[in-house]
């Protein structure tokens, strides 16, 4: 199993740090950055993140590469578009979905229940959610 990261927590991350007085950089210069920071995160193919990756430290200040260098680059596998596809995600690039079960089972079950009662809660509220998924298709 692996862990991916969130394309839109990423890009969200990279918009806090990279900014005009952490790096040096005009707006454009940033708007750029931020530009090619996000092709970079949604490159479909390795050779478009290489060059996408030699297009950053041939074009911006030094400050900008080395942050992807350091932050970005060593966890590409787990959030690149290129990579995360080889992973089985059934198309789920947020974790809303799991976010949304642990939440109906938090309010369902109770941290102090018996391991019967754990397990009947947990297949009544899996029959609901499915019941309610092929009710809405």
């Amino acid at each position: 199993m692996s862990l991916l990261l969130s394309l839109f927590h990423m890009l969200h991350a990279m918009g806090r740090e990279v900014t005009t007085s952490k790096m040096n950089l005009s707006d454009n210069q940033r708007a750029a950055a931020l530009s090619t920071l996000q092709k970079l995160a949604y490159a479909k193919l390795e050779r478009d993140y290489n060059r996408l990756r030699e297009d950053l430290h041939a074009n911006f200040t030094a400050s900008v590469g080395q942050y992807f260098e350091a932050n970005w680059h060593p966890c590409r596998f787990e959030c690149v578009l290129c990579w995360q596809r080889r992973h089985v995600t059934f198309d789920e690039h947020t974790n809303n979905r799991l976010e949304s079960m642990n939440r109906r089972f938090k309010a369902v079950i109770n941290t102090g229940s018996s391991l019967p009662k754990f397990f009947r809660d947990l297949v009544h509220t899996l029959n609901c959610m499915h019941q309610e998924r092929t009710q809405c298709n």
